[in-house]
């Protein structure tokens, strides 16, 4: 439901006002908004948990993310 997705979204950004460095939490907010259609802002902290998350096991999926909302919003 999209209450649900935004107040998952509410959540993640006080655990990142909290803990900007987080990875996990820009990981998972960064899920929550591309299911929303927010997908500037999803690019935003995929890059951001790239950044903070170098040597993550799963760059090439936030890699294919960030390529797939690009291409959405052009």
């Amino acid at each position: 439901e999209t209450d649900r997705l935004n107040q998952a979204v509410e959540a993640y950004e006080r655990a990142l006002a909290l803990e900007p460095e987080y990875a996990d939490a820009h990981f998972n907010l960064a899920e929550t908004l591309q299911q929303l259609d927010r997908f500037h802002e999803a690019v935003r902290h995929w890059r951001t948990y790239l950044r903070q998350s170098p040597n993550a096991h799963d760059r090439k999926y936030v890699e294919r993310m960030i390529a797939e909302c690009e291409a959405i919003t052009g």
